[in-house]
């Protein structure tokens, strides 16, 4: 965002190799890469002639990963003499980071100055695949998540097939339609019906965890396409959580064919 650009945070910091793979460094010096967990077993083992579970104690990893753009030429992060291709400040980077404990690294296929309207350059991300990077602690290549451009399920897939990346994320897309990864789209009302009851059910099961502000906002973006300007004026103005409800079964009420009632024999805290 601008703010944290203006505050020499976000992509800036490409510009400062050497402190991001610091910080990544500190990171994984703070976070254990395992952490302990135990769990009950099924059997049991005799203890002065009684018989008690015993405990299984198990690792889990802790990651550590980093989100980056496609770094600027002149952002160097090793001592090497560097070209101005376009990859090769990047996968030095990336090997900086994975020297320092990072576990995957996703890289949103745009420089700094690209904006998210013009086109994310996947061919980037294939290129640093295809070089691979070594993972300091398994051996294997650092995997590499790709994101940009990723706008649906036939986009995640079509992504992974032609970079042959790690993994996809999406961002912008994922907040209009959560159940983008499930390919499942809300282009009908019902769809989206569901999709909203779902997500107001998530955000009052966790009271306080979730401000109205939040809750709102998610409504608004999976709802914004399927609103002409004068409802998305109307619902953009509401301003609390029971006035949300009341304003949803208002215009569900108004959809030809479609039941009026949403939160059918459903209870909200609504004190949230």
């Amino acid at each position: 965002s601008r703010w944290a650009l203006q505050s020499g945070l976000g992509c800036t910091l490409l510009k400062r190799p050497e402190l991001v793979a610091e910080l990544i460094r500190a990171t994984r010096d703070t976070v254990p890469r395992w952490r302990n967990e135990i769990q009950p077993l099924d059997t049991t083992v005799i203890n002065g002639g009684k018989e008690r579970n015993r405990p299984r104690r198990t690792k889990r990893p802790f990651s550590v990963s980093v989100k980056i753009r496609i770094a600027p030429p002149g952002a160097r992060a090793t001592g090497e003499n560097t070209s101005n291709t376009t990859i090769k400040p990047t996968v030095e980077l990336c090997r900086r980071l994975a020297l320092m404990g990072a576990d995957w690294v996703t890289l949103h296929a745009r420089t700094p100055e690209q904006r998210s309207g013009e086109p994310a350059e996947w061919d980037v991300v294939r290129e640093l695949v295809d070089i691979g990077v070594r993972h300091r602690i398994t051996g294997g290549y650092l995997p590499v998540v790709l994101n940009g451009d990723v706008t649906s399920f036939d986009d995640a897939m079509r992504a992974q097939a032609s970079t042959k990346c790690h993994g996809v994320m999406a961002a912008r897309a994922l907040l209009t339609n959560p159940r983008l990864f499930s390919n499942k789209s809300h282009d009908s009302d019902g769809d989206l019906q569901s999709m909203i009851c779902r997500w107001l059910e998530i955000s009052t099961h966790h009271p306080g965890g979730t401000s109205f502000k939040t809750i709102h906002q998610h409504a608004y973006w999976m709802m914004e396409s399927h609103l002409d300007r004068s409802r998305r004026l109307l619902l953009h103005s509401v301003n609390s959580f029971p006035g949300m409800v009341d304003w949803l079964e208002g215009y569900w009420s108004s959809v030809k064919n479609h039941s009026p009632v949403i939160f059918d024999n459903q209870t909200f805290d609504i004190s949230i």
